[in-house]
Order: structure tokens, then C-alpha cells, then sequence
């Protein structure tokens, strides 16, 4: 358990701020006209592909009916392609289109980008065990 005056929640709290600021803010991001959500939703379907709207809505925490609303703007502005499962026809398997995979590529290299500019300060064997001490944090939260 945390002491009220341990620093670590208020530091992981301004990192991801941080974080998710420069993500926001960057011209080439808002060009895309994503919300914060929808980008979200575009790179689970990118990593889970053939994946359910109710497999993103278990991994996000997220309403049913506010996924589906979020999945019916992005199918029609041509990002996920929704197809009927061909082993059970109350299914909509959800994949990317061409469009959807070049869009879900420019957030993941601007991502990548921010979180290099994060971590610039440190060297490789600090980076090495800030990614050690994360990932276990990680795990130990998913356990």
C-alpha cells in the first residue's frame, strides 16, 4: 500500500498525462480526426484482428452500446470492416481496411516516437530496467 506522501501514483499519473498530451496534440494525429477512443479501438482491432466488438469492450472496460456506437462511426468512415463469422452468424468479426491499417501504422509510429522523447534522459541500461520495473508493475495489476 501506498503512503499518502509516496511519490509513484503521482508520477505515473503525470507520465501518462504527459503522454497522452503530446499524442493529442500532434498535427499529424489530429489530422486523422481520431478521438482518443477510437484510436484505442483501431489498434486492438489491428493486434487482435479477427477480433469482437465485445472482446474490445472486455479489454477497455467499456459499455457494449458505447463500443458498438464508436464501431458503427469507424465502419463508416471505411477504418474497420465488419463481417459475419462464418462459424457462428450472430458474430461480426471486425478486421482493418487497407485505410484502417495505414491510419492504425501513423499512430503507432507517432507513439513510438513520443515514447522515445520520454525516455531520452535515460540511457539504455536505465531504460532497460524502467521497462524490467513497468512490466512488473504491469503484471502484478493484471494478476
Amino acid at each position: 500500500m501506498f503512503a499518502m506522501s509516496d511519490p509513484i501514483p503521482s508520477l505515473l499519473h503525470q507520465i501518462t498525462h504527459h503522454f497522452r498530451r503530446r499524442m493529442s496534440q500532434d498535427p499529424q494525429v489530429q489530422a486523422l480526426g481520431l478521438s482518443p477512443m477510437q484510436g484505442r479501438l483501431l489498434q486492438f482491432v489491428g493486434r487482435h484482428q479477427p477480433t469482437t466488438a465485445s472482446a474490445f469492450s472486455e479489454h477497455s472496460r467499456r459499455d457494449r452500446g458505447q463500443v458498438t456506437r464508436l464501431l458503427s462511426g469507424m465502419v463508416k468512415q471505411g477504418l474497420i470492416l465488419r463481417e459475419v463469422s462464418p462459424q457462428d452468424g450472430r458474430v461480426h468479426l471486425l478486421s482493418l481496411s487497407p485505410e484502417g491499417a495505414r491510419t492504425a501504422q501513423t499512430l503507432r509510429d507517432h507513439k513510438a516516437r513520443v515514447g522515445q522523447s520520454l525516455v531520452q534522459g535515460l540511457d539504455a541500461a536505465e531504460r532497460e530496467a524502467l521497462a524490467a520495473l513497468l512490466t512488473r508493475l504491469r503484471d502484478s495489476l493484471e494478476a
